[in-house]
């Protein structure tokens, strides 16, 4: 799914979370956690609609990446 497939409630609801929390690269521990704290919530939610799934997708797709990279 790409952000163009969105439409209504759905793309309201992505562009309200990447107004919140933006995708984007890591840059230090603190924005780590933050992003972390985004994929708790939204793995804690249950049902999810269209845009927090697409949200969670690119969500874990950074902090995948990041912990790839930075290994503790």
């Amino acid at each position: 799914m790409k952000i163009e497939d969105l439409k209504g409630k759905n793309l309201k609801t992505f562009l309200s979370l990447m107004e919140t929390t933006p995708l984007t690269t890591i840059s230090n521990e603190e924005e780590y956690e933050l992003l972390e704290m985004q994929l708790s919530i939204l793995l804690n939610k249950g049902k999810l609609n269209k845009g927090e799934e697409l949200y969670l997708f690119n969500l874990t797709e950074i902090i995948s990446l990041y912990d790839e990279l930075n290994p503790f």
